[in-house]
């Protein structure tokens, strides 16, 4: 099979068991780059680096993420209005499917 079809395949599963898709991924992905360099990753964060969609969009988007339980929201102890993203409860099995690819 060759590789195009395993991601198509992929990406079916993804949207149908996380209900994700290519924004979320990409959302995800930038969180990513955060949790891999240690660092903390806001909401706020990611409504400024990701580009593929308006910030309204963006803000439903994570906040889909955090109602399925791929992300975790987490609120300051400092500033209640600053609210953190950490991986929630279906994110390892999420990144165990997508290491299926490889």
């Amino acid at each position: 099979m060759n590789k195009v079809r395993q991601l198509s395949g992929l990406l079916g599963r993804l949207e149908s068991k996380y209900g994700l898709d290519y924004h979320k991924v990409r959302m995800l992905s930038i969180a990513s780059v955060y949790w891999e360099e240690g660092a903390p990753v806001r909401v706020g964060d990611i409504l400024d680096a990701y580009e593929g969609a308006s910030r309204a969009t963006t803000h439903r988007l994570i906040k889909e993420l955090v109602s399925s339980k791929v992300l975790r929201e987490e609120v300051s102890g400092d500033d209640r209005r600053v609210k953190f993203l950490s991986a929630g409860l279906k994110f390892d099995a999420l990144t165990k499917e997508i290491g299926k690819l490889s």
